[in-house]
């Protein structure tokens, strides 16, 4: 029932906010970004539809609103990381090293989109390349 009510719901936020027009000093493609992730926001609160197929919107509907490419659009689901992990057992230790390494080629993309901003920043950059390095020991008794 509640999947019901998130998927028209939705639609229904996602078609008034499309039609409205956009708060004053907005540009109409922010608005329309709104737009969008009200929908989005909403089918993933409920699971209308599969995360996986919800998070495709943007590569869907983005150039269909004339708000950027295809290509552009396409572009922004290719975040490329890295993860490496070692366990040792010598004797009685256990030895664990960890390491991630997250946008490995420093890609610039959208980390969120602020709705109500009013210092014209409607999108806020994703963190740039970043690590975690993680070493453990353990002993047996």
């Amino acid at each position: 029932m509640t999947q019901r009510w998130g998927l028209w719901g939705g639609l229904a936020l996602f078609a008034v906010l499309w039609l409205l027009p956009p708060p004053v000093a907005m540009p109409l493609a922010a608005w329309r970004v709104c737009a969008l992730a009200g929908l989005m926001a909403v089918w993933w609160m409920t699971q209308a539809l599969p995360l996986t197929a919800t998070a495709l919107l943007p590569f869907l509907i983005l150039p269909l609103a004339g708000v950027m490419t295809a290509s552009d659009a396409a572009a922004a689901y290719a975040v490329a990381s890295a993860n490496l992990g070692y366990k040792a057992e010598v004797g009685r230790w256990t030895l664990n090293g960890f390491l991630r390494i997250d946008n490995l080629l420093a890609r610039r993309y959208v980390g969120s989109v602020i709705v109500n901003e009013g210092n014209g920043r409607y999108f806020e950059p994703a963190a740039g390349r970043n690590h975690v390095l993680n070493l453990s020991a353990s002993y047996r008794f």
